[in-house]
């Protein structure tokens, strides 16, 4: 696959994830806003949308940092293999692809928790998926400039 083939890909995927986590994102936020419990201790309805949530949580940030933000350096001749995530954060927030390479970091290490770790006390998992919150829509706003600068 050419680069340009790569990043094409990778731009779609993006989209495509972020309108699902932006529609699961806002159901969680429903649910939380109608009911301060529901997230602690979840009826079925709110299960199924934080599964949902979560799994799409878990997609977009797997698809943004292993397969666009290096196409995205690769395009910009930035890329090197091998390169560290850490490194094309950095790269990426000097020149003003995202805000906050910190962001990304922080939902990688959320997404990692929620893979490997999801918690059992019901208040742990609650203030995971508030985190989880916050950071969609940190990832809105870069997703939306980059898809900007990708135009």
């Amino acid at each position: 696959m050419t680069e340009k083939l790569r990043l094409a890909a990778a731009r779609e995927e993006l989209e495509r994830n972020l309108y699902h986590l932006r529609r699961y994102a806002a159901r969680v936020r429903d649910i939380d806003r109608a009911s301060p419990v529901a997230l602690t201790v979840p009826d079925d309805r709110a299960i199924e949308a934080i599964d949902q949530f979560v799994l799409r949580f878990l997609k977009t940030v797997d698809a943004v940092t292993r397969r666009l933000f290096p196409a995205v350096m690769a395009h910009l001749g930035e890329y090197e293999d091998g390169m560290a995530l850490i490194d094309v954060l950095n790269r990426l927030e000097k020149l003003r692809w995202i805000e906050r390479a910190i962001d990304w970091r922080l939902a990688r290490d959320l997404r990692n928790r929620l893979t490997h770790d999801y918690p059992e006390a019901p208040e742990t998992r609650r203030a995971i998926l508030l985190s989880a919150l916050d950071l969609e829509q940190k990832i809105q706003e870069d997703g939306e400039r980059i898809r900007l600068r990708l135009e």
